[in-house]
């Protein structure tokens, strides 16, 4: 307690850190989940171990970074909640180390040093970090560097340990960029880093030189091995320095492209990520998580108020200016954050999903020339502070908003594989699912081919993968020929088109995932996209014994007494053509209190009921299903299959044609 007491400056900054991605993000860490690139980490690491790991990272053209994944796995295991706050507490260190080094480079603005760090830690830029798994080796590429760049600064302020310190130093910078290669433009801060530390001494140039040496050899090693020496996929290096290769080619465009990305993601990322902090349209007032995450805004700004109305006096009345040193090294570390992105021809702009990542190293920049620019167009302290403070607050509801987004995007991803598995319990292999489009938040076509293949599959570090997604939004089924070959990364699959199993799962028609085939061309809530497959759809692909126990990445199976699940086991039920257990299914859903959520849910319960003789149920089944659309064709459709199958009741024929028009059923 003495050593806190004693010692409450220097903790104050990595508290709030700590603080600050807390409530953005570690409170809502055990309901989030899985997403994008996490889902094809995890099949790579879960179905071959660290050699099919690596020859996942092998194929994205980063060979040496699976180490860093192997390590998260070997504390998280497959848990996404530990991979969350793994992920959080690498990116805590990141600002911490940051914050480190920079209070020694400015000890005279602790202060300015300190805000910078906290805006940097929840900078309204990334919107990825619930893609844990995935970031997490981006965020601990940041630490180590930020860790390699403070004790660079120690090894040249303490001449007596110079050795230990530029030892373990480099041995980390090492790491860091041989696994990654993000943040190889920042190393554009040792020099000016190091001519900052020696403004007091005599032969600052020489020095500054000579404390650069072991960096400079270190980075030049890496690109030797980055640029000559590095195994490339056949596919060819996705993250090879085009623009560079360009400038050789096409020097003047190329220059002016340059310049243009260069300007358009500083504009981006000091200026144009805020009106997402802000986006009015999140402000609604009642009981959901956007207004959670304002009413959070609101309070920390009301804290903050009060603390420096109560304590503002105690601020330090410095009148120095950051200085142009802090403005000129927060300009290069933006620039030198975006530089590997704008290398292979990637610039930040919200318009693009991924292109935030590339924009990462670049965060400490932007919060680093906003802080100089508050303090350079305010007089007062406590306004630069509470201005500050403002933006810190917003990005932590912008972050708890952008979380809840992926907590809602995890529960969907659960609703729709519990359901394939209590629909489809196990599939052939050689099987393509084809679906309505990306069906999630974080859920492209590579990662839901993954999700399956960890579902169903069970192989060991195979050459071809046995299932795969066909998103038919990118795909045109008609015009495809017979076989077509799929791919992403180490992934390799081949599709025969007949070997198929066409779903749709929209929820803002339906909770439930639709298990179809061509007899379901009448759905009248079908997407536009689907019908053309319907003929691909070969149903008796699904047995229903679940033969492999699958992984355990899908935990927290919905409850049984939900609609969707009798559905699913009523459907299941009624392809084997077992009416008893179906229509007891739907009793029970009634019993349950439990109705569809759109009219095609209730025809394998009509087809129950009609088969088992309650005719009365059938029809009044069919009543509840004709409430839920306006075109009865389906309905009328169940019927004249019924009628071929099993001889209606003349009255009931006469009740449907009434009632539904189904003049099909006329004789």
């Amino acid at each position: 307690m003495h050593w806190v007491k004693s010692n409450w400056k220097s903790i104050i900054v990595p508290g709030l850190v700590l603080f600050l991605l807390g409530i953005s993000y570690a409170v809502q860490a055990g309901k989030l989940g899985w997403y994008l690139d996490d889902w094809i980490i995890l099949e790579a690491y879960a179905m071959g171990g660290p050699a099919r790991l690596g020859s996942y990272t092998f194929w994205v053209g980063r060979p040496l970074i699976s180490p860093l994944w192997l390590m998260g796995f070997w504390v998280c295991g497959v848990d996404p909640a530990k991979w969350q706050l793994w992920s959080l507490a690498w990116h805590a260190l990141t600002s911490i180390f940051l914050w480190l080094g920079l209070r020694r480079m400015f000890p005279n603005h602790q202060l300015q040093t300190g805000l910078a760090i906290l805006l940097f830690t929840v900078y309204p830029l990334f919107d990825q970090q619930a893609s844990a798994l995935t970031f997490s080796t981006h965020w601990i590429s940041f630490a180590l560097w930020a860790l390699s760049f403070y004790l660079m600064i120690l090894a040249a302020q303490y001449q007596k340990y110079w050795t230990v310190f530029v030892l373990i130093g480099l041995l980390v910078f090492s790491i860091q960029i041989y696994a990654k290669e993000f943040y190889l433009g920042l190393e554009i801060l040792r020099p000016f880093a190091l001519w900052i530390v020696f403004q007091n001494e005599k032969k600052r140039f020489q020095k500054t030189i000579q404390h650069e040496t072991p960096w400079l050899i270190v980075f030049i090693g890496y690109l030797v091995w980055r640029l000559i020496l590095m195994p490339t996929p056949p596919t060819g290096d996705r993250n090879s320095p085009i623009m560079l290769i360009n400038l050789f080619k096409d020097p003047i465009n190329t220059i002016f492209k340059i310049i243009s990305m260069t300007t358009q993601s500083l504009m981006e990322g000091i200026g144009g990520v805020w009106y997402q902090a802000i986006e009015p349209s999140t402000f609604v007032i009642g009981k959901n998580a956007d207004f959670a995450g304002w009413l959070i805004v609101i309070v920390l700004l009301i804290v903050v108020s009060f603390l420096l109305w109560r304590y503002g006096a105690r601020l330090s009345q410095d009148p120095i200016s950051p200085g142009w040193y802090f403005v000129i090294f927060g300009i290069l570390f933006f620039l030198g954050g975006i530089l590997p992105g704008i290398l292979k021809g990637s610039y930040f702009t919200p318009k693009v999903t991924s292109s935030d990542r590339f924009a990462m190293a670049a965060m400490p920049g932007a919060a680093i020339l906003i802080t100089s620019a508050v303090w350079y167009l305010f007089r007062s302290q406590r306004f630069k502070v509470l201005f500050l403070s403002l933006l810190i607050v917003l990005s932590v509801g912008f972050q708890f908003r952008l979380a809840n987004q992926y907590r809602h995007s995890w529960e969907k991803q659960e609703r729709l594989f519990w359901q394939l598995l209590w629909r489809a319990p196990s599939v052939a292999e050689n099987t393509a699912f084809l679906g309505n489009g990306a069906l999630a938040l974080g859920l492209g076509n590579w990662a839901t081919s993954s999700a399956i293949n960890l579902l169903y599959g069970n192989y060991d570090n195979p050459a071809y993968v046995p299932y795969w997604y066909v998103d038919l939004y990118r795909t045109a089924v008609e015009e495809e020929k017979d076989t077509k070959n799929f791919s992403s990364a180490h992934l390799f699959f081949q599709w025969h088109k007949p070997q198929s199993i066409v779903f749709q799962y929209e929820p803002d028609i339906s909770l439930c995932v639709w298990v179809l085939d061509e007899e379901d061309i009448f759905n009248p809530d079908l997407d536009p996209f689907v019908p053309a497959a319907l003929p691909l759809s070969d149903l008796s692909r699904i047995s229903f014994e679940r033969i492999n126990p699958g992984s355990d990445v899908l935990k927290n199976e919905p409850s049984h007494d939900w609609w969707c699940y009798f559905y699913q086991k009523g459907d299941a039920a009624a392809q084997q053509k077992d009416w008893s257990t179906a229509l007891s299914l739907y009793n029970h859903a009634m019993d349950a209190g439990q109705r569809a959520y759109a009219s095609s849910e209730y025809i394998p319960f009509i087809q129950a009921a009609a088969h088992q003789g309650e005719w009365d149920l059938a029809t009044e089944i069919s009543l509840q299903a004709s409430i839920l659309t306006n075109s009865p064709a389906q309905i009328c459709e169940t019927w004249q299959d019924l009628q071929e199958e099993i001889p209606l009741p003349q009255e009931i024929r006469t009740h449907l044609i009434n009632r539904f028009q189904c003049t099909n059923l006329e004789e």
